[in-house]
């Protein structure tokens, strides 16, 4: 994607993935308050794979608000307005689809022909099948699924969720941080190593092996571990506060 920038300085890509849901979230916080509605975020698997180190930078740097760390800016969203909105009967959650043939590869002049584009056809999902994990988290019987601390069901600021299904609900997937490139310890790109392997292997068998079992196999979705610096509250704030500043909206929830 060519860099671009809106009239605010906001990366096209921060703005598209991340402010933009933003904004329409907040000015509906009434309506989600009155009825007790549920908000997925769309997320991604590559959100495990980067960090982010400062939420402003993310908004107005291109180099800090590429679509892994949109994805990332997603899961602290999705997170930050279940702490804020959580008490209030509104749950939100974040939804991975895993690996879909969405449009989205056609704009890439590497997989839009050739035999990588047939690599995506066979391999991955149709959109039809790749919503049917987000579905789920939108409809799911909240309580069903609530996590519990000794017995004790967790507060509703505490109850963060990011749903994923089939392959990649794989603990070695979701226990481990993709981290790679520079900034990044030895061990951590080891990890990151062994992840991306799993990844790789989770991508492209996750969809045939649900098509070849007809559904039985590679089906179920549920909640589980997302990276690391999603539980940051502290910089979950921090974008909830810049974003706000940036779509000049009030901080605290106007409901």
């Amino acid at each position: 994607m060519k860099k671009a920038f809106t009239s605010d300085g906001v990366g096209a890509i921060a703005q598209t993935n991340h402010l933009g849901p933003y904004t329409l979230t907040r000015l509906l916080e009434k309506k989600l308050v009155a009825s007790k509605a549920r908000v997925v975020t769309v997320a991604s698997v590559t959100h495990r794979t980067t960090v982010m180190a400062d939420a402003r930078a993310f908004l107005t740097d291109w180099r800090s608000g590429y679509y892994e760390h949109s994805k990332l800016a997603n899961v602290l969203f999705a997170y930050e307005l279940q702490r804020r909105l959580g008490n209030r009967g509104v749950t939100s959650c974040a939804a991975d689809p895993g690996g879909v043939r969405s449009h989205i590869w056609d704009s890439s002049p590497m997989f839009k022909s050739g035999w990588k584009k047939a690599m995506i056809d066979f391999f991955y999902s149709p959109p039809v099948d790749g919503c049917q994990g987000v579905v789920h988290a939108a409809t799911v019987d909240w309580n069903a699924d609530r996590k519990s601390a000794n017995g004790t069901p967790v507060m509703p600021a505490d109850d963060l969720r990011y749903y994923s299904r089939g392959l990649f609900t794989s603990p070695l997937l979701c226990n481990l941080d993709g981290y790679r490139g520079k900034g990044f310890s030895s061990g951590q790109q080891a990890k990151g190593l062994v992840w991306g392997l799993s990844t790789l292997f989770t991508s492209l068998w996750d969809w045939p092996l649900r098509k070849l079992s007809g559904g039985l196999l590679a089906s179920t979705t549920k909640p589980v571990r997302s990276a690391t610096q999603t539980y940051d509250a502290k910089l979950a704030a921090e974008l909830w506060e810049a974003s706000a500043e940036v779509a000049k909206l009030p901080v605290a929830p106007q409901v």
